[in-house]
């Protein structure tokens, strides 16, 4: 059913979803802060970074996508490093700059991933990517059995390791 500025699909006298000039509603929720008004599929070539500059990947080992809904971003990806130099914090760019809302501690700012080969030591349980607010990279941190967090270095990896992960977060794009 068409009335007025909405496209309605009903069953019965239910209405399911609308198209509103805010976007696609669902359900009696007609609501502009609701409406779903982005979609987005695509790929992004990773900018593997520290303060000491751009560092190289293996361009055959660079896959990296991403599902923009709204204003959340799933990114899945895997990339394999080149011949590492420096010695400052891992920075991994982003198809979209992080919210500046949420603080880099926030919901749906932390993914996990998997490192091969990274040399970090014997007491690491885990890898992760942390997001911090208003940031177009996300920086790769290993959390210490019984210790707290800290952030790796370009260092820490060699010539052909390799870097995965896939998880989402937000942003204000």
């Amino acid at each position: 059913a068409i009335s007025g500025r909405e496209i309605a699909f009903n069953n019965g006298d239910a209405r399911i979803a609308g198209f509103t000039h805010d976007g696609l509603t669902f359900g009696s929720d007609s609501a502009a802060a609701n409406a779903l008004d982005d979609y987005e599929e695509g790929s992004w070539t990773v900018v593997l970074s520290t303060s000491d500059g751009v560092q190289s990947l293996n361009s055959s080992i660079d896959s990296c996508s991403y599902i923009k809904i709204g204003r959340m971003v799933h990114i899945q990806g895997r990339i394999q490093f080149g011949t590492p130099s420096g010695s400052a914090s891992v920075r991994v760019s982003l198809p979209f700059t992080a919210s500046n809302t949420l603080n880099e501690q926030g919901w749906g700012m932390q993914i996990a991933c998997n490192t091969h080969g990274m040399s970090i030591g014997g007491d690491v349980v885990g890898t992760f990517l942390e997001f911090a607010a208003n940031d177009s990279n996300c920086y790769l941190v290993a959390q210490r059995d019984n210790n707290s967090w800290s952030g790796t270095t370009i260092n820490n990896f060699s010539n052909n390791d390799y870097l995965a992960f896939s998880g989402s977060y937000i942003t204000d794009a």
